[in-house]
This record gives structure tokens, sequence and C-alpha cells, in this order.
């Protein structure tokens, strides 16, 4: 199934309200990608993160790649699968058995940015915070 990009700038922008189909691009490996930035505020900010989410063949059957790209995260949290040769990390923001072809990009995109915020908690704090970032608010909605 070919992915409809027009749907997934539709369901990003629930989260990210300024992505764009221009954002989208083909990934050296022939997926889909999109970039997109998360600003962290408050006690536990990072500042900007910027993502890239990988829609593999067989989406959305498979879940989506989640590629932090900057800045630099630490691969001690527990929560990233591995680094490609450039550095960026492969995060952990659902186990893919936890995959459900009925999750949208509006999924991923909050659940990236729980696992963002959850990872700034944890550097700060070395506590993995789910609960106070968000994680069980928006699996509750």
């Amino acid at each position: 199934m070919m992915v409809d990009i027009d749907q997934e700038v539709h369901e990003l922008r629930g989260v990210l309200p300024c992505e764009d189909r221009s954002d989208f691009y083909e990934l050296d490996n022939g997926n889909l990608g999109v970039v997109v930035h998360y600003d962290t505020s408050g006690e536990f900010s990072k500042g900007t993160f910027e993502v890239i989410i990988e829609y593999p063949s067989g989406y959305p059957n498979k879940k989506p790649n989640a590629w932090v790209i900057s800045p630099d995260v630490d691969m001690s949290c527990g929560h990233i699968y591995h680094k490609d040769d450039s550095g960026d990390a492969n995060i952990c923001y659902m186990g893919n058995r936890n995959w459900d072809p009925n999750y949208t990009s509006y999924d991923v995109a909050a659940m990236v940015k729980t696992w963002i915020f959850a990872y700034c908690k944890w550097e700060r704090t070395g506590n993995w915070g789910w609960n106070e970032a968000g994680f069980l608010d928006y699996m509750l909605e």
C-alpha cells in the first residue's frame, strides 16, 4: 500500500501544526520519510528535537520508525533500538508487538513526543517518566 501523503500531513498536523507535504521525501532505502521538529519546554527542556519518521513498505501494517537526528541522545537510556552509521538513534516509542494498523501519523507523532519528554526527564533525573510525560493522558483520550 502506498502512503497517502495528504492524509499523513492531515494526521501529523494534529500534533505538529506546521507540517507540510514538502516535509516528506524518499529516503535512501526507498521508504518515505518526514522531518518533524519537537520543541521541549518546562522543567526538563532540552531545546528542539529533529526527528525523521520513516514509513516502511507495508505501512500501516508495519510500525513506522522514528530516528532522532538531533540532539545526540544517550544510548544508555534503554529506549533506543540502535544508532545508524550517522549516529542517528532509532528510538523505541512503542514496542513492535503493540503496533496496530489503525494507528495513524497522529498517534506516532504523539508517542514520539511523549518519548522525547520522557527522555528529557531521564537525562536530568535518571528516571524514565512515561506518566509525567503525558503517556497515560494520551492513551486515555
